[in-house]
């Protein structure tokens, strides 16, 4: 390897990833799918049961997640409304909702699985993944849990921001 001034070669382009997470347990995080959207609670509602979306930037308290560890892997708490994302199914729904943490209900326990250069979100519970409802590009489109099929609205990169 030898250092030269940018010529604006494609021997001067490099792609970097990631290989390992940042460590989750301090910190604000931003999630963000391979859609170039973030999961987020619309409206910076801090009501339960409000299902996440996603939205085109981060910029607010409501857009930003802790991970806080939780036996088998982590609750994802809102920083804005202090509440766990939640998954519903199989309880009449495939949303995924914000509610108030509760240490026993495994439907807030999320694993964070290496898919490449980008993270799918497992529940525990349900074993189901964090998706935007039918693979949808546009902002506000709900977050859902669903089976895995490694699509764009299922690959998330979390970044630490502070």
């Amino acid at each position: 390897m030898d250092q030269w001034s940018d010529a604006d070669g494609r021997n001067q382009r490099w792609t970097l990833h990631r290989t390992a997470l940042p460590n989750l347990t301090t910190g604000d995080f931003t999630i963000r799918n391979q859609l170039g959207k973030y999961l987020e609670i619309p409206g910076a509602s801090t009501a339960s049961g409000t299902q996440a979306d996603q939205w085109w930037y981060a910029d607010q308290q409501w857009h930003l997640w802790h991970f806080v560890t939780a036996n088998g892997g982590y609750r994802i708490v809102n920083a804005k409304s202090g509440l766990a994302l939640t998954d519903t199914h199989p309880a009449g729904s495939e949303a995924i909702t914000q509610t108030a943490v509760d240490t026993g209900n495994a439907q807030q326990v999320w694993t964070l699985v290496s898919s490449g250069d980008r993270t799918l979100i497992k529940n525990a519970g349900s074993g189901r993944y964090v998706t935007i409802t039918n693979g949808s590009p546009s902002n506000l489109a709900k977050a859902v849990s669903w089976t895995e099929i490694d699509t764009p609205d299922q690959l998330w990169t979390v970044s630490r921001i502070n």
